[in-house]
């Protein structure tokens, strides 16, 4: 099993996941996994966070907002 954590960080300007509307598909999986029911998925990744600073007078730009999700065994799996 591979597990990922990323803990939220707070950067001035940036809008969090919890201040955005999610799909309910998308909620469903990170509470699934948030709750740890995803103990037997081979791939678990939490709160992941990418954050493009920002240059000169423009804001930092959040690319990947808190993404949660597990990946169970012999499920093949592409994120772009």
């Amino acid at each position: 099993m591979f597990v990922c954590f990323f803990p939220s960080h707070h950067h001035t300007g940036v809008t969090t996941v919890r201040d955005m509307k999610e799909d309910s598909n998308v909620r469903n999986e990170r509470k699934r996994v948030e709750g740890g029911l995803a103990g037997e998925d081979t791939v678990i990744i939490q709160e992941l966070r990418k954050v493009h600073p920002g240059g000169g007078l423009e804001k930092d730009h959040l690319a990947v907002k808190g993404l949660s999700l597990g990946i169970p065994p012999g499920e093949c799996f592409g994120f772009l």
